[in-house]
């Protein structure tokens, strides 16, 4: 166990740390490039996070998927239970998730939800490496990974 909670700080740690991140947006607001947009335009796996100090890993049949549009810069994200639904800006080194809707059924485990619900609540720096990975990281709260998932249409 203490093996694993060291390879997901360490797999965090590189993704943070040697990644380029992609999102160097010239204007001061908080806008989205067409550029950062399409890096992160598509659907993407929650594979690892670490909230609190406590690490999990999700297997690749994970519930957890993320997908961004770029055209009207909004995000969705969908859970094992409910949906979380906003738009998302980019300024700098940071993505802000904001105007966010959550629906509201209750299941019986919902603590992974409600700490990505943590996690997107505050500013949040990232980072997308290798087109494939893409790492988010926010003080105080903890960081998460997630995995380009193939697009359904072309393979890639």
């Amino acid at each position: 166990m203490k093996q694993f909670k060291l390879s997901i700080i360490a797999m965090a740690s590189v993704a943070l740390c040697a990644c380029t991140a992609t999102n160097k947006s010239a204007e001061s607001g908080e806008n989205t490039t067409s550029d950062t947009a399409a890096v992160l335009q598509g659907g993407w796996r929650l594979d690892s996070y670490r909230i609190d100090c406590e690490s999990t890993q999700f297997d690749a049949t994970s519930n957890y998927k993320l997908s961004f549009n770029e055209p009207d810069n909004t995000f969705s994200l969908s859970t094992d239970c409910n949906m979380i639904n906003g738009e998302f800006g980019i300024a700098n080194d940071t993505i802000r998730f904001k105007n966010m809707l959550v629906t509201e059924m209750a299941c019986d485990n919902m603590i992974v939800e409600q700490n990505m619900l943590r996690l997107l609540n505050d500013s949040t720096a990232y980072a997308v490496c290798h087109g494939d990975t893409l790492a988010f990281t926010a003080p105080y709260i903890g960081s998460a990974v997630f995995i380009k998932q193939a697009d359904e249409h072309t393979g890639n």
